[in-house]
């Protein structure tokens, strides 16, 4: 029997960003499958989902709901740095990580711009103890990463 592991997701299902949302979180609920459908991974992940609904004033409620409410240490998430921004303060406090994929914000765009890689890579590239469990001395995982960049952006 696999071990049930509950993994937040908060992406906006309605609202303003619901269409670049919505892609970013079919991506986190494909990898998701993948990781549950694997026979030889000894855990199934559980989503724990809320919508902001595109609303800024949602973020931070979203995130302390699924950090107070289950057993989630990950969530996955946040489209936008401003909504990031709302959510950073309470997991820190919770000791919880968020991780993004997300499109480029800034004022030019090119064809050799990076872009995020696919969230189904995220299980294959990353420790699984980091995802299994809160970050601990031998998985020094940032409290917010972004995924697929040639950088990772950390909180201060």
């Amino acid at each position: 029997m696999k071990r049930h592991i509950e993994i937040g997701i908060l992406y906006s299902r309605s609202g303003n960003y619901r269409l670049v949302s919505e892609s970013c979180r079919a991506g986190a609920m494909n990898a998701i499958a993948d990781v549950n459908a694997d026979p030889v991974v000894p855990f199934e992940f559980i989503p724990v989902e809320r919508d902001p609904q595109g609303n800024i004033d949602r973020y931070a409620s979203g995130c302390a709901d699924i950090l107070a409410n289950s057993g989630a240490r990950h969530i996955i998430g946040c489209v936008t740095s401003w909504s990031r921004k709302e959510v950073i303060p309470i997991l820190e406090r919770a000791g919880g990580t968020l991780w993004y994929a997300c499109p480029y914000e800034g004022s030019m765009s090119m064809s050799s711009t990076p872009t995020p890689a696919p969230i189904s890579i995220w299980y294959r590239y990353l420790p699984m103890s980091c995802l299994v469990s809160a970050p601990t001395a031998s998985c020094s995982v940032p409290t917010t990463s972004g995924v697929g960049r040639p950088t990772v952006w950390r909180a201060t």
